[in-house]
């Protein structure tokens, strides 16, 4: 495929919405320190959130794990 035809697929953390963008609209983080990211550890993948347009359908909170 031609990479001008690629789009993302995001969450829009502000309003929720889910929708494609083109990937010249983000910027990588360069000054992190070891690998950008590695598969998780058997049994540790932890879903904390789930964010909709739909309060009703929203649960947890993102940015850290209940207890």
């Amino acid at each position: 495929s031609r990479p001008e035809l690629v789009f993302w697929r995001g969450q829009n953390r502000k309003t929720l919405q889910v929708g494609l963008f083109p990937p010249a609209c983000v910027s990588p983080v360069l000054n992190r320190a070891g690998p950008t990211i590695s598969a998780p550890l058997r049994s540790s993948l932890v879903h904390t959130a789930h964010l909709d347009v739909d309060p009703r359908r929203s649960w947890g909170f993102p940015d850290k794990v209940n207890e």
